[in-house]
């Protein structure tokens, strides 16, 4: 199960999610940034 939008893919931006187990999910997301950016709060 992707959540990917089509504007969002062809920057390179992208957020996957899995289930890993019945009780478990594995959320990955991917920047097209430089990592200041990304990590700035």
């Amino acid at each position: 199960m992707a959540g990917r939008r089509d504007d969002e893919a062809a920057a390179g931006n992208f957020t996957d999610m899995k289930r890993a187990s019945e009780r478990e999910t594995v959320v990955t997301r991917s920047f097209n940034a430089p990592a200041r950016i990304v990590f700035e709060g």
